[in-house]
């Protein structure tokens, strides 16, 4: 049973990291991601942090 799972295994990484691979990566700005990560302004702050205490809501909940 163990060369059955390996083969499976290997063929669904073959069916799924084709695509992956297959896209065109542009260059990556590390300025870009710095941007992304930075607190947003106005409108876009408010619903980062009505998010964020949404998500530690359901943490507190969980536990």
């Amino acid at each position: 049973m163990g060369k059955k799972w390996l083969i499976i295994i290997l063929a669904m990484a073959f069916v799924f990291v084709m695509p992956v691979a297959a896209q065109s990566s542009p260059d990556i700005n590390v300025q870009d991601i710095l941007d992304a990560l930075a607190p947003r302004k106005d409108q876009a702050l408010l619903f980062d942090i009505l998010l964020y205490l949404i998500f530690f809501l359901g943490l507190i909940n969980t536990m």
